[in-house]
């Protein structure tokens, strides 16, 4: 009988360390993130409760890719996945360009390793192509 409860004990750590390595995706704080994937209609939300955040897993219908910008699905979704896979963006380098999802000048894409992330300007800044970054008081184009 210990030997079986020696057994149980080291399975229940085994699948607990197994569990904490393959949720890449963990929450950290509350919101709506997006999983990088070749369909772009993959995303979680974490909301808090109760002192913990917990993560709930959505898909975006066919046709309608998950906007990461807006966190809606949207039908008019420019899947950004694609953008960071141009074979003239440097994949070792962090590279911002245009966000074609953005509702006025204040997104941006950074590319880094093939991979996407929708980041904000400062506020009173919008981000200008030429030069790749944000600027404050620049006209939005």
């Amino acid at each position: 009988m210990k030997w079986f409860v020696g057994v149980a004990i080291v399975l229940t750590l085994y699948i607990i360390l197994v569990y904490a390595q393959t949720d890449e995706y963990a929450c950290q704080v509350p919101g709506t993130f997006r999983y990088p994937d070749a369909t772009c209609r993959k995303y979680y939300k974490c909301v808090a409760y109760r002192g913990k955040i917990l993560k709930s897993n959505y898909s975006c219908p066919t046709g309608k890719p998950f906007n990461p910008t807006r966190l809606i699905c949207d039908q008019s979704a420019t899947c950004i996945e694609k953008l960071c896979d141009d074979p003239e963006i440097d994949a070792t380098t962090i590279e911002n360009i245009a966000d074609p999802n953005a509702v006025g000048c204040s997104t941006y894409i950074e590319c880094f390793d093939k991979i996407g992330t929708v980041n904000f300007c400062p506020a009173g800044s919008v981000f200008v192509e030429e030069g790749s970054q944000c600027v404050a008081g620049a006209a939005c184009e």
